[in-house]
């Protein structure tokens, strides 16, 4: 009547094709998790390029915020320094340099950071000093720099000049 099946007969557990297949799924998973870690660690880098994309594109186009934040220092939120799209203001130049280091790293959300505004040939200034803001990247592991290219207002005068800004860890 019905077939049933013998207490007897041997399992087929690991035959050769069985055991193959296992090394190939083993094998593909490996390679997946390998590739997925490698692609995670990359997006980490670029998302640290886009910050320090970000930020120097809002300090060279945009007042910041509060826009008159040069006036009263102490209520900046987010600093910007333009006048107008890409013309850089030296009052907000001078006020951002009364900021500690740590104060302008949190204002720029940056791990560390250098900045400087430069023509061609050489750093700018204002006032007798140099515009450069931030810590020498010198030994650091990764660095992400970023030009803008602008003008600086000196009192009325404008000087084409140049913002490099270097975020790293």
């Amino acid at each position: 009547m019905g077939r049933y099946i013998s207490s007897h007969s041997k399992g087929q557990t690991f035959m050769p094709d069985y055991t193959a297949s296992l090394l190939i799924f083993g094998v593909l998973i490996a390679i997946f998790l390998t590739s997925w870690n490698a692609l995670v660690s990359v997006d980490t880098s670029g998302s640290e390029m886009l910050q320090t994309r970000h930020t120097s594109t809002f300090l060279v186009s945009t007042q910041g915020y509060p826009s008159n934040w040069e006036q009263d220092g102490s209520n900046v939120t987010i600093p910007g320094f333009a006048e107008e799209d890409h013309v850089l203001s030296a009052e907000k130049l001078r006020e951002f340099r009364e900021y500690s280091y740590d104060e302008q790293k949190t204002l720029l959300q940056a791990q560390e950071f250098w900045l400087e505004i430069k023509n061609s040939s050489q750093v700018l200034e204002l006032d007798g000093e140099g515009l450069e803001y931030g810590r020498s990247y010198e030994n650091a592991s990764q660095i992400y720099p970023v030009r803008r290219n602008t003008l600086l207002n000196k009192s009325g005068d404008l000087v084409d000049a140049e913002l490099v800004y270097i975020s790293w860890e």
